[in-house]
């Protein structure tokens, strides 16, 4: 009853606070603090604005609850005091002798009363205790958030300068980068523009260049028309010549069909030098035998003295763009013609090294030529793109074109005028120079493609060449292969491997892969092959001195060996 008469003015007192209003004196300060920061960082600080407005209502709490306490006690105490006065009354009135059992009881009673209330007095003091303890920790913690609080404001103060400060360098590069667009955009209508210029200006050099092509033509013209005449009143002048020579000569001299001497084997080298770099593809012997030219790899004719070839005495011959495949001395031995894989042709002036005309229409690789020896003035070539073309070598353009459907690596004329042409598909064709027109055709001369043709110096038989290691001779009255040559050792190292007749048409010569050069003897049924070992590499052309004697052969390294 005691504990229920105590709680019941605890309660009292708590309602009249609270109906009063009555709260400790910081709590609504601090709660109008956290609500202007939580309005102005709620955003940012959500999570630490939540734990500081839960610890502050942990503090709220725990400060009621002290303050209840503290009401409770005072009342307890008050309480405390008239119990303790109800009792000395009590005592008092014993000692002056009321004894008796209902006073006795009623002290009894007093003083359980009074000892419930100290226990009571005493856990309402142990609870203040241990909630003074609980708000000193809640003011510590709240005194940590507001620390934390301090330090986030401060950052965010920071990192809001720093945005600040990068939103103006921001600013800077995109002021900067409209004045680089702007700058831009300047060069690009001056670029536009100078192309524009640029493009005049190329039309312009066009113009200019097809102009000066004109006058070189014009120029060319003229100075073919002037060499024309020239070459006319020569020719006339050694057609009277020749023809008093050829009325002097003896019957047995006729019969040898170009002068050409009886002829010894060669067995010996005479002399051997380096020719062309990277390979000699073609060789040829001046009408006097005094002088030999060379055509190989490196674009570039040499014309050698054949009694002592050395270099610094050798005529130089440029203007060839690719490798020279085949050459031929004209019939007065003061040009040169040579063919390349630049696909034109070249005739150069043996005495100055100059260039005198270049032959272009062929769209492939030239790969043989030869002089008309009835026409000086006409020479034929062949090509890759399976075409013969007749030129006129003193007005310099082609004259007639041929078309035929085998490729063809050798050419030569024939006697009469014919243009004998070997194949890859080892047929030889005769073709009409002035015409265009096939003559003849002999089928399968070979098994594999025609290497080298060549017209014997009586004018009555073709020299054939063939990757299928045999030589053929055919009769051109007949058209029939009179004789087939061919030796155990002998293969044929490149696909315009040329042989070649000795001046009195007797013998044969040619190069074989294996670095030797065999000779037969055409006379007899059954010819035993010579052979001449002094090259390193893989023999491609020979060529007979018409004076008889050097024989000269050449090979893929561009050694040119001259035999005695």
């Amino acid at each position: 009853s005691v504990a229920a008469a105590a709680q019941s003015p605890i309660s009292s007192c708590k309602s009249r606070m609270r109906s009063r209003g009555m709260e400790p004196p910081y709590a609504s300060l601090i709660t109008s603090k956290l609500a202007e920061r939580n309005v102005r960082e709620v955003s940012s600080f959500r999570e630490l604005v939540e734990g500081h407005t839960k610890w502050q209502h942990v503090a709220r709490t725990l400060s009621n609850r002290v303050a209840n306490l503290e009401r409770e006690g005072t009342i307890l105490a008050e309480e405390n005091s008239g119990l303790q006065e109800a009792v000395r009354k009590a005592e008092q009135d014993a000692r002056h002798g009321a004894n008796s059992k209902a006073n006795q009881e009623k002290a009894q009673a007093l003083q359980t009363e009074l000892n419930a209330s100290y226990k009571k007095n005493s856990e309402v003091c142990q609870q203040l205790v241990e909630a003074q303890k609980l708000l000193a920790a809640a003011q510590e913690s709240l005194q940590l958030k507001e620390d934390a609080l301090t330090k986030v404001e401060g950052r965010s103060c920071q990192l809001e300068a720093r945005v600040a400060e990068l939103s103006g360098v921001v600013d800077h590069e995109r002021a900067a980068s409209a004045a680089v667009s702007h700058e831009l955009e300047a060069l690009q209508a001056e670029h536009a523009s100078t192309a524009q210029q640029l493009r005049k200006l190329q039309v312009e050099n066009s113009e200019l260049v097809q102009r000066l092509m004109q006058m070189k033509l014009a120029e060319a013209e003229h100075l073919n028309e002037a060499n024309a005449i020239y070459q006319d009143v020569v020719a006339n002048a050694a057609a009277v010549q020749l023809a008093s020579s050829v009325a002097n000569q003896p019957p047995a001299a006729r019969r040898l069909g170009g002068g050409g001497l009886p002829t010894t084997r060669p067995s010996r080298v005479r002399c051997s030098f380096a020719a062309n770099a990277g390979g000699v593809h073609a060789l040829a012997f001046s009408s006097t035998g005094s002088l030999l030219a060379t055509a190989g790899a490196d674009a570039l004719v040499y014309v050698w003295e054949s009694a002592r070839p050395r270099r610094p005495s050798a005529v130089l011959l440029r203007g060839a763009l690719q490798s020279v495949v085949d050459v031929a001395f004209s019939a007065d031995d003061a040009a040169v013609l040579a063919g390349s894989a630049d696909r034109a042709l070249r005739l150069w002036d043996v005495a100055s090294g100059r260039v005198k005309h270049t032959f272009t229409g062929h769209s492939d690789k030239v790969c043989a030529l030869a002089f008309n020896p009835l026409d000086p003035t006409r020479a034929a070539s062949v090509a890759n793109d399976r075409c013969i073309k007749v030129w006129d070598l003193t007005k310099g353009f082609c004259t007639k074109s041929v078309v035929f459907s085998s490729t063809c690596n050798a050419v030569c004329f024939t006697g009469d005028g014919l243009i004998c042409s070997g194949h890859f598909d080892g047929s030889l064709r005769f073709w009409d120079a002035r015409q265009g027109d096939a003559a003849h055709e002999v089928h399968a001369v070979h098994q594999q493609q025609v290497t080298s043709v060549s017209l014997s110096p009586l004018g009555n038989q073709i020299l054939t060449n063939s990757r299928d290691n045999t030589l053929k001779l055919l009769d051109l009255r007949s058209f029939e292969v009179v004789h087939s040559f061919k030796s155990p050792g002998y293969h044929v190292g490149s696909n315009w491997c040329r042989s070649c007749f000795s001046p009195d048409g007797q013998q044969l010569a040619a190069g074989s892969s294996d670095g030797r050069v065999f000779t037969w003897d055409v006379s007899k049924t059954i010819s035993q092959a010579q052979t001449l070992s002094g090259h390193k590499g893989s023999v491609v052309c020979c060529a007979w001195s018409r004076a008889g004697l050097p024989l000269a052969s050449a090979d893929k390294n561009g050694e040119c060996v001259l035999w005695h």
